[in-house]
């Protein structure tokens, strides 16, 4: 097995990396990160401050979290004309 050096990062990347001995929170904006770090202080798991960040997100950052799936817009079907046409009544 290599040995790990944190000095030593092969991958081109613009990306830090970033190491933590206790415990680590990501989003995009720090209030949802310190929503984590904050359970996790608490004595919560790491499920339990992902559970928190992920209700804590929508409304720390309503434009990019959706509550729901968001649906693809569907084209109307433009009506047949020709032999192949279905009655109007369809």
């Amino acid at each position: 097995m290599p040995e790990f050096d944190p000095r030593n990062y092969p991958y081109p990347s613009r990306r830090n990396a970033v190491y933590a001995r206790k415990a680590m929170a990501c989003t995009s904006i720090p209030q949802g990160a310190q929503i984590g770090l904050d359970v996790m202080k608490a004595g919560g798991s790491a499920v339990d401050a992902a559970v928190a960040m992920a209700a804590a997100m929508p409304l720390l950052e309503p434009t990019s979290n959706a509550l729901r799936p968001q649906r693809q817009r569907r084209r109307p079907r433009r009506p047949q004309r020709g032999a192949g046409a279905r009655p109007g009544f369809f």
